[in-house]
């Protein structure tokens, strides 16, 4: 996603906040840190992966394979052109 370190870790800090994730010290190494999801970030998930879906299914509507390939190649080469 090409998203900063600190901006990351800010996420991760909401979304704990929020009750959507959960974090877990490894007892072996205590610079290890598990991140899992919540039950309440498994529900929200399950709720919005049928709207995403639906979502997605509606913008390629209309457009076959090849087009949506075509597309998808141009679109790497504007993210590289802006990551490089």
């Amino acid at each position: 996603m090409n998203v900063q370190d600190s901006s990351a870790g800010r996420l991760i800090d909401r979304l704990e906040r929020d009750g959507l994730i959960e974090r877990e010290r490894n007892d072996s190494d205590r610079r290890v840190i598990y991140i899992t999801l919540s039950d309440m970030g498994d529900k929200l998930i399950s709720d919005l992966m049928p709207i995403g879906i639906k979502f997605n299914n509606d913008l390629v509507s209309g457009i076959d394979e090849e087009e949506l390939m075509i597309y998808e190649k141009v679109l790497k080469k504007m993210i590289s052109n802006i990551t490089e």
